[in-house]
């Protein structure tokens, strides 16, 4: 078990996570992870809308008819 904690200790992810679980700005932004991925998935969201966009105004181009 010591082992595993020893190998974290020179992990540069959990360094950086331990300085900010240890700060007051960390304890800020580790609650609030929510708000920030709320705000991600409201990016994806108005993405997705854009191109459903995009795709409608290309489809409703004047298509050329062959007439035999």
């Amino acid at each position: 078990m010591s082992e595993k904690c020893e190998a974290m200790s020179f992990c540069p992810v959990y360094k950086i996570y331990a300085h900010l679980s240890s700060s007051e700005a960390g304890r800020h932004l580790l609650n609030a992870r929510k708000e920030i991925l709320l705000a991600v998935k409201s990016l994806i969201e108005k993405e997705v809308e854009r191109m459903e966009r995009m795709k409608v105004k290309k489809s409703d181009k004047a298509k050329k008819v062959k007439i035999s």
